[in-house]
């Protein structure tokens, strides 16, 4: 098991901010509904929000985000996700776009937003320059 954690925090401007912190895989669904993961307000104001809106899959480190079809759609770093389509006939398909999530993506669903953080040791690794001796030797690479 690796120390990776996945914390989504909740940033709406009616409602105080929410973190979501996530160790282990987990499926969670985002939207207005009660049954939800991540529950969004369900006012008039989050109308556009649809009940079951958009799907997150996270495996720390990784996550993945899936629109479930929403009316209004849902938006990483202000792009909205399409579904690909393999055919011209395919254009009924059951699933939204989808979109692999790296730290500070922020999601967009109508007004509210999901910011990702993504804390890994791979990544703690990654900031140490080429130069610089690691805490464990790469011989065991060489071994395989």
């Amino acid at each position: 098991m690796t120390d990776a954690k996945v914390t989504i925090t909740l940033i709406d401007p009616t409602m105080p901010e929410q973190q979501f912190v996530f160790d282990e895989p987990r499926t969670c669904v985002v939207g207005r509904e009660t049954d939800c993961d991540i529950a969004l307000a369900a006012d008039f104001a989050h109308r556009e929000i649809s009940r079951h809106h958009c799907l997150l899959d996270i495996k720390p480190p990784y996550v993945r985000v899936r629109d479930l079809n929403s009316t209004n759609g849902t938006f990483v770093n202000n792009e909205r996700l399409v579904a690909e389509r393999t055919t011209p006939e395919d254009t009924a398909s059951d699933e939204g776009g989808t979109a692999i999530l790296h730290d500070g993506d922020v999601i967009r669903v109508a007004q509210s937003l999901l910011r990702v953080h993504i804390e890994s040791e791979a990544a703690h690794l990654s900031l140490i320059p080429a130069d610089q001796p690691t805490a464990e030797p790469a011989s065991w690479l060489r071994a395989r």
